[in-house]
């Protein structure tokens, strides 16, 4: 897959990534810098899917660096959030 992102001429020229609390905060945020680093369009955001209980501060933007689109309730909220990124590609790290 990152292959695909870094390929020059692909038409993807918006990326965000979907991602969940699974996860160790820390390793999600290292997975986002690597898309980031990789991609060759503009990563716009980061839509959470939920689980956010593992990262302490509450100011998402701030530890993952990008815009959070936070989902609350899957059915409407993740469609208004692909509504306000416009991604060409979405990435799910969840």
């Amino acid at each position: 897959m990152l292959s695909l992102l870094k390929n020059q001429n692909n038409n993807f020229k918006r990326l965000v990534a979907i991602i969940d609390g699974e996860h160790y905060p820390q390793v999600t945020l290292d997975a986002i810098n690597i898309l980031k680093k990789e991609f060759t369009g503009k990563f716009c955001g980061i839509i959470f899917l939920g689980g956010t209980e593992k990262i302490s501060s509450n100011n998402f933007n701030d530890f993952f660096g990008n815009e959070v689109f936070i989902i609350k309730d899957f059915l409407k909220d993740f469609v208004s959030a692909l509504e306000y990124f416009k991604p060409d590609l979405v990435y799910d790290l969840s």
